[in-house]
Parts: structure tokens; C-alpha cells; sequence
């Protein structure tokens, strides 16, 4: 894959970010170039990873690239107009970022295979699962994004989390502090090997929970393989009270990654 390739989507999306830094806003904006670019990085090792799986299932070798690079770029309107990250209180950023890329041609060099695929990709990063089987084009795409963003999320909130960790306004949770409370609806989620949900949030550690089940949403083995490399599982679970309920937790979710990482994309 030549990165040349990439260069014209870079400089249009580096000139977008720029427009919206120096401002009173310009730490969170900054915030979020800096994700898009480590994300866009995470997708390109994966791509390499599985460029088999990928050139099988019909998939051009830049569409990870691109989908990477754009699947946030709504966020920075987002944040312009809100002054929130949170979908909820404002719009759907993956489909800002759609119609960013639609409005501002960022994906006009791009093969109409590549736009369509990018776009779908985006559209599906932030929904609660992806649908399409996986040896479909869309399908995998999807989730090699989906998974990039996990990478580089869980480095983010492993910071916010740790003692001391910067916790800017913009980051803050919308859950209720306290060092030993969580919901055992999560608990149980992981325990079953099953996703968490937003909806039963209620304290910090219940946010940490939901992180941890992110391990049953990982699609490609090369990041189950990340996941394990980085002990991601065993340092999110080292910030979560010392509970008997909890302990098993650890082992059960490394296991899970090892199997994903030595199984194919399903």
C-alpha cells in the first residue's frame, strides 16, 4: 500500500481540523485530530494484518485508510455547535461525519467503491453492532474501524481513569462518582460473555465495566492480539474495586481474547 495514496485525504482533512483550533474550544478540537490520526494509524496496521481477509472480501486496500481518517471528522462541528461529545444531548456523529465528507468532497479523489464503502464504514462505527456478515466488503470494513476506534479509545480512558488522570469538562462522565459502587447488570453482561449497555450506567466504575465487554465486540483477531500485547484487560480490571464478584473477571476476558485472537473474523 503506497502512502502516497493517502496524501490528498490528509491534507484536506489536517486543513479542515486546523480551521477549528486556536479557539476557546481548541483543546477539545485538538483532542479529537489527535484521535482521528491514531485511529487512522491503528486501521492501517490491522489493514496490513488482514489484507488477505480483506482483498478477499472485496475491499480496495485505501478504504480502511479513509474510513479511519474521516469516521469522526463530524465531530468537530458537533463540538462547534453543542459544545458536547455526547450524541445524545446533540446529533449523531457518525452521521455528521457522512455528511461532512458528502459536503466537503473529502472523499471526491477516491473510487466510488472506496466512497461508498467509507462511508457505510462510517456510518456503522458507533452503532451498538454491525449486522452484515463479515465476509462481506462493508461488513468487515466495518468492523476493522470499529475495532481501531476500540484500540485507541481504551488507551484514552485508561489515562482519564488512572489516579490523577487529566479529566477535562468536555470528557466528563455522566455517571456518579464513588470508589466502590457499580451495577451488577454489567457484572453479569461479562460473566455471560455478552456486551454492555449505556442505558444502565450509573457509576464511574459501571463505565469501566462497559469498557471490559468491549472485549466481546472485537472482531479481528490482529486486535484481540493488540488488546492482550497492551494488557488492556488487566489494566482497566486494576481500576475497578477489589470485590470477590469481580475477580473472575481478568481471566475470563483474557481467555476470550486469546480465542479471538487465534480464530478468524466472524
Amino acid at each position: 500500500m503506497d502512502p502516497g495514496d493517502m496524501q490528498p485525504f490528509m491534507d484536506s482533512f489536517l486543513r479542515y481540523a486546523a480551521a477549528y483550533l486556536g479557539g476557546e474550544d481548541d483543546y477539545a478540537h485538538r483532542v479529537k485530530l489527535d484521535h482521528s490520526l491514531r485511529v487512522h494509524a491503528e486501521a492501517e496496521t490491522l489493514a496490513r494484518e488482514h489484507a488477505a481477509d480483506l482483498a478477499r472480501a472485496g475491499v480496495p486496500p485505501r478504504a480502511p485508510l479513509l474510513a479511519a481518517l474521516f469516521h469522526d471528522v463530524g465531530r468537530f462541528e458537533q463540538y462547534a455547535r453543542w459544545k458536547t461529545f455526547n450524541d445524545r444531548a446533540s446529533a449523531n456523529h457518525a452521521l455528521l461525519s457522512v455528511r461532512r465528507c458528502l459536503r466537503e468532497g473529502f472523499l471526491a479523489p477516491a473510487t466510488a467503491l472506496e466512497r461508498r464503502l467509507a462511508c457505510g464504514a462510517i456510518m456503522l462505527h458507533n452503532r451498538r453492532s454491525v449486522r452484515l456478515p463479515a465476509h462481506t466488503a462493508l461488513g468487515l470494513l466495518a468492523r476493522l474501524v470499529r475495532d481501531a476506534d476500540k484500540l485507541d479509545i481504551y488507551r484514552v480512558m485508561l489515562d482519564y481513569f488512572a489516579p490523577g488522570g487529566e479529566k477535562p469538562a468536555f470528557m466528563r462522565l455522566e455517571a456518579e462518582e464513588h470508589p466502590e459502587r457499580y451495577s451488577p447488570q454489567l457484572r453479569d453482561c461479562l460473566l455471560q460473555g455478552r456486551m454492555g449497555s449505556y442505558g444502565v450506567l450509573r457509576w464511574s466504575n459501571d463505565f469501566k465495566l462497559l469498557m471490559l465487554s468491549w472485549v466481546h465486540d472485537l472482531n479481528l483477531p490482529a486486535a484481540a492480539r493488540a488488546f492482550l500485547e497492551r494488557g488492556y484487560v488487566e489494566r482497566m480490571a486494576a481500576l475497578l474495586p477489589e470485590s470477590p464478584e469481580l475477580r473472575p473477571l481478568p481471566g475470563l476476558l483474557r481467555a476470550e481474547l486469546i480465542r479471538r485472537a487465534q480464530s478468524l473474523a466472524e
